[in-house]
C-alpha cells in the first residue's frame, strides 16, 4: 500500500499492509478503565465495543506501545475492537475479550435466625447469587440488584444451618461465602466463609520434630492427626495466621499428617504434609571386628536396616538395629584387611555409612 502524493509532485509514502499496522491486545480485565498494548508507530488507535461504539483512542508511541483511556469500567466477557488508522488508512483490527475477576465478584450473608422470612445480602450489581445449605439443597438464586442487594423469600432454614451464598456470572464463579443460622433470640449468622478459605498450610516437619507449625485462618482450632486420625496436638491460630503446636510423640519419617481446621464446631478442609526424612538422625558405626570373629556387630538407629558389604560390594549381611538401637550379623566371611561398609537405610531413603577395616587375629 502507498499514499498518493499531491499535485506539486510529493512521493507517495509506503505505509505497508493493513496486515502490517494490526494491533495487538493486552487482555483487559472487568473493571479495567484502559486498554493497552502495541502496533505501529504513529498509528491512531480506535477502542470499539461489540457494536461499533467507541470507547476510546490513543496514538502508538515510538516504542510500538499504547495505552488508552476507555470512557466506562470493562465488562466481563464483552468483545474489544482495536481499530489502527494510518491518517485516513484504516489497517487490520486488532481483538480481544475482556478477562473475568473473580476477585470483582464477592458475597456476603446478612446475619439470619430462625424464624426469618427473608435471606438478604451484598453483591455485585448483576451477578445471580445462589443461596444452599450444607446438604446441597438450593434456598433460591438471585440477581443482586443495581445498588448492590439481593433477596431471598421464604427460606427453609434451622438452627446451626450452615448456608453458602455463590456469585456468579455468566460460566463464571466468583467468591462465595458461608454463614451459620442463629437462634430465635437474634444469634446472628456468623461469615465464616468456605471450608476452603480456612485450609491451613503446614511448614513440613522433619522426623524426630515434637511441633509442627504453619499458618492458617486467626483464631481456628487446628488439629494435627496421623493417618490413621489419632490426635497427636491441638492448638489455635494467632493474629499472625500462624501456629506452632507441640505433639504428644517424635514424628516418623515419611509418616502423613493431617491438620484439621475448626472454626467453632464448622470444619474447614484439611491440610497435608508428610514427614521429611533426616539423614543425620541414622548414623551407625562397626564395633572392631579381626579374623576369625563369629559375628559383626554395632549400634544404629532402632528400627533402621544395616547393609554390611564388603570393599567387593559383596554383601556379608543385612539385619535390623533393635529397639536397645544394636545389631548383629553372625558368622560374616571376612579376611585380614577387608574393608567392611555399614550402611544404616529406613524405606527409600539412606542414612550415613561408616566403615572399618578387620583386623588381625591377634587384635591388630
Amino acid at each position: 500500500t502507498a499514499i498518493v502524493g499531491g499535485v506539486d509532485g510529493g512521493e507517495a509514502e509506503d505505509i505497508g499492509t493493513p496486515d502490517s499496522h494490526k494491533p495487538t491486545i493486552t487482555q483487559p480485565t472487568e473493571g479495567d478503565t484502559t486498554v493497552s498494548g502495541e502496533g505501529t508507530p504513529g498509528d491512531t488507535i480506535i477502542i470499539k465495543d461489540k457494536d461499533g461504539k467507541e470507547l476510546g483512542t490513543g496514538t502508538v508511541g515510538q516504542d510500538n506501545k499504547f495505552e488508552i483511556s476507555v470512557n466506562r469500567p470493562l465488562v466481563v466477557d464483552e468483545p474489544l475492537i482495536a481499530t489502527p488508522m494510518t491518517g485516513d488508512n484504516k489497517g487490520t483490527d486488532g481483538e480481544t475479550t475482556v478477562a473475568f475477576d473473580p476477585n470483582g465478584h464477592m458475597v456476603s450473608i446478612n446475619p439470619v435466625k430462625v424464624g426469618d422470612k427473608e435471606l438478604t445480602g451484598q453483591g455485585t450489581p448483576g451477578d445471580t447469587v445462589i443461596l444452599k445449605n450444607q446438604n446441597g439443597e438450593t434456598l433460591g438464586q438471585v440477581i443482586v440488584d443495581k445498588d448492590g442487594h439481593y433477596k431471598v423469600k421464604n427460606p427453609n432454614v434451622t438452627l446451626g444451618d450452615v448456608i453458602t451464598a455463590t456469585p456468579t456470572i455468566g460460566d463464571h464463579q466468583g467468591t462465595p461465602t458461608t454463614a451459620i443460622v442463629g437462634g430465635v433470640d437474634g444469634g446472628e449468622a456468623e461469615d465464616i466463609g468456605t471450608p476452603d478459605s480456612h485450609k491451613p498450610t503446614i511448614t513440613q516437619p522433619t522426623e524426630g520434630d515434637t511441633t509442627v507449625s504453619g499458618e492458617g485462618t486467626p483464631g481456628d482450632t487446628i488439629i494435627i492427626k496421623d493417618k490413621d486420625g489419632k490426635e497427636l496436638g491441638t492448638g489455635t491460630v494467632g493474629q499472625d495466621n500462624k501456629f506452632e503446636i507441640s505433639v504428644n510423640r517424635p514424628l516418623v519419617v515419611d509418616e502423613p499428617l493431617i491438620a484439621t481446621p475448626m472454626t467453632g464446631d464448622n470444619q474447614g478442609t484439611d491440610g497435608k504434609t508428610t514427614v521429611k526424612f533426616n539423614p543425620n538422625a541414622h548414623t551407625v558405626n562397626i564395633n572392631p571386628v579381626k579374623v576369625g570373629d563369629k559375628e559383626l556387630t554395632g549400634q544404629g538407629t532402632p528400627g533402621d536396616t544395616v547393609i554390611l558389604k564388603n570393599q567387593k560390594g559383596e554383601t556379608l549381611g543385612q539385619v535390623i538395629v533393635d529397639k536397645d538401637g544394636h545389631y548383629k550379623v553372625e558368622n560374616p566371611n571376612v579376611t585380614l584387611g577387608d574393608v567392611i561398609t555399614a550402611t544404616p537405610t529406613i524405606g527409600d531413603h539412606q542414612g550415613t555409612p561408616t566403615k572399618t577395616i578387620v583386623g588381625g587375629v591377634d587384635g591388630g
